[in-house]
């Protein structure tokens, strides 16, 4: 367990110290809202939802952040208040919001928040965790299709939520984790069996991708046949190489990715992504 702990110390893939300036979502034409659902043992899961202003989507996208993957999710004078804006799903959500898809940011139970592991990713009380949110946002929008979203570390919860989870409509798992380093062991990604999910999924992953957890040639031969949308180029990358300001959180080409994320969520086609 300390060596899962370490991981996301060490990797710090998109740590709430990543400052990044933000949008004013209003500005961009959207609206979001924190919803709050309680959990049978005295903790609740949240969820940012965020839509186009005046479309009712049937498309929900439940996005996991990487790692550590918690948000800290809160209104702060009526404003959504929470942590990680810099990580890829975050910053370029408002890309994925169309009419057709609407977007969640998801946190990690408030249980969860000093841990939210791989140990608890992988478990039987993380689906049931998503599923609670899931059946509170039905509820209120009446029919919907989920599909999970995951970048870095968060594929850790869509790999084993597409294996899980029922009322899933597909699974997007974006720099996966994948090959044979030690925290793909650690976080049980080597060897992983991407056939034994019960949905449709789809793989999107940068070819020149620099982090050594998430490297592209050995993703690609992990998933075999399973669809992938290769992506190249990149813009103003920094910082080190598994944070989200490289090729790993697909700097320079976040409007593209989310877009062909958007489309194959809607439509069940895949994209693939031409030259900048």
């Amino acid at each position: 367990m300390r060596s899962l702990f370490l991981l996301a110390a060490i990797l710090s893939l998109f740590t709430a110290q990543h400052a990044f300036a933000q949008s004013d979502p209003a500005a961009e034409g959207l609206e979001e809202r924190v919803v709050s659902v309680p959990l049978p043992r005295g903790a609740d899961i949240r969820g940012l939802v965020g839509k186009r202003v005046g479309t009712n989507p049937t498309n929900v996208a439940l996005l996991f952040v990487g790692s550590p993957g918690i948000l800290h999710l809160k209104e702060v004078e009526g404003k959504p208040a929470f942590d990680m804006k810099g990580n890829f799903l975050a910053r370029a959500r408002r890309h994925l919001a169309d009419d057709a898809v609407m977007t969640v940011l998801v946190d990690c139970p408030t249980d969860e928040w000093n841990g939210c592991d791989a140990t608890y990713r992988r478990s039987a009380r993380h689906a049931e965790d998503v599923g609670a949110l899931m059946a509170a946002l039905a509820k209120e929008l009446g029919p919907v299709k989920f599909t999970i979203v995951g970048t870095s570390f968060g594929t850790v919860s869509t790999a084993n939520l597409a294996r899980r989870l029922a009322g899933l409509a597909g699974a997007v798992h974006t720099a996966t984790f994948a090959g044979s380093s030690k925290y793909a062991f650690e976080t049980g990604m080597s060897g992983f069996d991407w056939g034994e999910a019960k949905v449709a999924q789809l793989f999107v992953h940068h070819q020149a991708d620099p982090c050594n957890v998430t490297p592209y040639r050995d993703l690609k031969s992990a998933i075999g046949e399973l669809p992938l949308i290769t992506v190249t180029g990149a813009k103003d990358t920094q910082g080190p190489a598994c944070e989200a300001l490289t090729e790993h959180g697909f700097r320079g080409r976040e409007r593209d990715v989310m877009r062909a994320i958007a489309a194959w969520i809607a439509t069940g086609q895949v994209q693939q992504l031409g030259a900048p």
